[in-house]
């Protein structure tokens, strides 16, 4: 008559299958992980990328002609594009419909804005004055991150051109649309275009 119990072999298979089991659920516990991680950074990645369109898109739809001067009294034009990114700024012109909640402080509802681009990172800046002095405050925010390159057309009456200087006052002080095509290192090729509202 057998005694109640497990023989060694018994328990070294118990044992090794127990520890299969182990070893595929904290193999299936850690791609879990890794995956919710990607899905997270991929999903952040996305919706910096749409703030960006978000935040240019506004900017360009209140474009206006309006020149501006700079720190030292230089007079600038009411909408500048470079032609490559040898130039600091790419993109600066006045925008209208800066809101004031509350309004705290008189102030015009023009801003002046421009976009650099700086170590792969886009930034937005902006000041609280047009005619600017050396003491004028700039805001800089970064609005996409990334950005391996980048290249803007400025099309007029169909007319396409890779760069834009316009002067207030003249016919076609600002742009219609701009084609913007950047390499991003998470998406690649993005392009897009944006309506220049103009002076309304």
């Amino acid at each position: 008559m057998r005694n109640a119990g497990f023989t060694l072999i018994e328990m070294l298979v118990a044992l090794f299958v127990f520890a299969v089991i182990s070893t595929a659920s904290v193999s299936m516990l850690t791609f879990t992980l890794r995956s919710q991680q990607a899905l997270e950074a991929a999903s952040e990645r996305t919706r910096e990328l749409e703030l960006f369109r978000t935040v240019l898109k506004a900017d360009l739809a209140q474009a206006r002609s309006r020149p501006v001067r700079g720190p030292f009294g230089d007079k600038g034009v009411s909408f500048f594009g470079a032609a490559d990114l040898t130039d600091e700024v790419i993109l600066a012109f006045t925008r209208a419909g800066w809101e004031n909640p509350g309004g705290a402080a008189a102030r015009s509802s023009l801003q002046y804005v421009e976009y650099v681009l700086e170590d792969d990172v886009l930034i937005r800046r902006a000041r609280p004055r047009l005619d600017a002095t050396p003491e004028t405050p700039v805001t800089e925010r970064q609005v996409l991150n990334g950005v391996t390159n980048l290249n803007i057309n400025y099309i007029a009456s169909g007319v396409r051109r890779d760069a834009w200087i316009g002067q207030a006052g003249a016919a076609g002080a600002l742009p219609d649309i701009i084609e913007m095509t950047i390499i991003h290192d998470a998406f690649g090729e993005v392009r897009q275009l944006f309506l220049v509202a103009g002076d309304l």
